[in-house]
């Protein structure tokens, strides 16, 4: 159950991991992207509305270059506007160039510019339909989870200017987007070296993928709700966060009252407990801004949220898997009483960020990263220094295979313990894990040594049929000292 929720951590997180990329490998493109996202905003109209809105979108991209490319996208609008009976939805089609600008291919961390223009059709409201212009400014990060395909995640800016008959409809929105990629163009920045964060941090996204509220509001319900986190590790296990989400209900008990989009403002602590057991809890407190169309049946206030789930953590990140209880401690915010399923991931910027390791610069866990000293049958007599030198074994995950090879993810460089690497005097390294993932994994550890400066004496593999994960087995001997 563990390896394989790693497993699926290690996609969901490449948003925050530099990974090593196949060693060598075909050139890739053209390159193929989609996405799918989710999002909130505001809606202006001279006319008729002014509100708030949920986004939800879809789009494909085709990129014939690194840079340039083209796409089509799809958005559902849907105004929350305060004081209006009516509720207006758009419709937007599009299409339009993409323009994608790379500061660190291995990591895909890039900014892609989107000016488009389609067509937005209306339902509800006051509006007509009618052509429109746009531009869309996106910040990506990722990583590949085999030779060819990557995972990615994007912060998506986009306003839009309604032309003709909706000529006074404008659209801010900020929104959070999904975007595997395949045949994805190769890296060429493998060989660069990475340098850690100044200091410890934490940033994530959290979906809400199911909430049931109680009380006044008796509902259950698909939430579409997102959330971006910010942290600060004190310790391994004390971290102060803050928060900012937005959830939406798409219906309450009532068929006759307005559904909330409600917005959230939060601050507290997450206790990281990997140390004892791979589990979370965290209280936070804030302020709500609800808004819905008349009669609004959520109002703004103070609220409390208390949760409580599995903290599991692959290389460079963290998986949580947990349940969150959220109260309105107001008298205006009192009907909100909900409770909610929550999956997130989570990117640490220093070992032990997250809390697989304590703080602290050079420890050697990294990415279950296991220092451990051999058997007394491993020691060796260097007689030159006329004392016994110990060996120490270092063992580290540095990939994972899955259906016969189909399905691979592959490690960050900063994920092994380079710093002790260099300053052993003698290393050996034994590659272990499914036969058929071998040579490409020994291909990647090696260039992510030799761009780093380590030099290994003896490289060995064992394979091991049915296998999943790959492990390499660093033997660090003390300067001076050898095996014999």
């Amino acid at each position: 159950m563990l390896r394989t929720a790693r497993l699926v951590a290690l996609f969901s997180l490449a948003a925050g991991a530099a990974l090593a990329q196949p060693y060598p490998r075909a050139p890739g493109g053209p390159e193929l992207s989609l996405s799918a996202g989710v999002g909130t905003g505001l809606l202006r109209s001279d006319s008729f509305t002014t509100g708030s809105l949920l986004q939800v979108e879809a789009q494909a991209d085709l990129f014939v270059t690194r840079a340039f490319g083209f796409g089509a996208r799809y958005r559902f609008l849907n105004a929350q506007t305060a004081g209006d009976r009516e509720t207006l939805a758009l419709h937007p089609v599009s299409a339009g160039l993409r323009i994608r600008l790379f500061d660190n291919e291995s990591a895909r961390r890039a900014w892609t510019f989107e000016p488009e223009g389609g067509y937005a059709f209306t339902t509800g409201g006051r509006a007509a339909g009618g052509p429109f212009v746009g531009l869309s400014v996106a910040r990506s990060v990722g990583g590949f989870v085999n030779a060819s395909t990557s995972a990615n995640v994007a912060v998506v800016l986009s306003a839009m200017q309604g032309l003709g008959s909706l000529s006074d409809v404008r659209v801010f929105s900020l929104g959070l987007r999904l975007a595997p990629a395949f045949n994805a163009f190769a890296p060429r920045d493998l060989a660069a070296a990475s340098s850690p964060a100044s200091f410890h941090y934490t940033w994530g996204v959290k979906w809400f993928m199911l909430g049931a509220s109680f009380g006044a509001r008796d509902a259950f319900t698909l939430s579409p709700g997102f959330a971006l986190a910010f942290g600060l590790p004190v310790t391994r296990w004390f971290e102060p966060i803050a928060q900012v989400d937005l959830a939406y209900w798409l219906r309450t008990a009532n068929p006759d009252e307005p559904a909330p989009l409600v917005y959230s403002f939060l601050g507290g602590v997450r206790l990281r407990m990997n140390g004892l057991a791979p589990l979370y809890a965290s209280v936070l407190g804030g302020w709500q801004i609800a808004t819905s169309r008349s009669p609004q049946t959520v109002g703004d206030g103070a609220i409390v949220d208390v949760g409580f789930g599995l903290n599991l953590l692959p290389c460079g990140g963290a998986l949580q898997i947990g349940v969150h209880y959220r109260r309105g401690l107001s008298h205006e915010a009192e009907d909100f009483n909900a409770l909610f399923l929550v999956m997130g991931g989570t990117f640490g910027s220093r070992v032990g960020s997250v809390g697989e390791a304590p703080l602290g610069e050079g420890s050697p866990a990294r990415c279950g990263a296991s220092p451990s000293t051999p058997s007394l049958e491993a020691r060796r007599y260097d007689a030159s220094a006329q004392v016994v030198a110990t060996p120490v074994e270092v063992s580290v995950v540095i990939g994972a295979a899955l259906l016969g090879g189909m399905v691979q993810f592959h490690i960050a460089p900063t994920a092994l313990p380079i710093e002790r690497l260099v300053r052993a005097g003698y290393v050996t390294v034994r590659v272990e894990g499914p036969p058929e993932a071998l040579p490409q994994a020994s291909a990647e550890l090696r260039a992510a040594l030799d761009a780093r400066g380590v030099t290994v004496q003896h490289a060995a593999t064992v394979a091991i049929v049915g296998a999943h994960e790959v492990r390499a087995v660093f033997t660090l001997w003390p300067p001076g000292a050898r095996p014999r």
